[in-house]
């Protein structure tokens, strides 16, 4: 899968996009970065959730912005989670099935 932002226009929009929310977070202190992540699978109160860059983010039920992977696990962004406002949804490590990347 070809990396992209939703509702983004363009490739250079897309990496402004992201530059800004590695920006933001960095300056929440979720810094560095490793990966742009497509789609997470894990488990949460004993229920299997798909997280996935352009669907509805199950826990905070808006479009899933951008996935990012940290030192402390992943950190999934919507507009009011992350991206924008808010703090990101905060995945560790121990909980997740699977993980799939964008393409490099």
């Amino acid at each position: 899968m070809n990396f992209f932002i939703p509702q983004s226009s363009d490739q250079d929009q897309m990496e402004r996009i992201y530059g800004r929310i590695q920006q933001r977070l960095q300056r929440m202190e979720y810094g560095p970065f490793y990966e742009r992540v497509y789609q997470l699978v894990y488990r949460r109160n004993g229920h299997l959730l798909v997280d996935t860059v352009g669907d509805l983010c199950p826990i905070s039920k808006e479009t899933v912005i951008a996935i990012l992977r940290n030192d402390r696990g992943f950190l999934i962004c919507s507009y009011s989670c992350g991206a924008v406002g808010g703090e990101p949804i905060v995945i560790n490590e121990g909980v997740v099935e699977s993980v799939t990347l964008f393409d490099k």
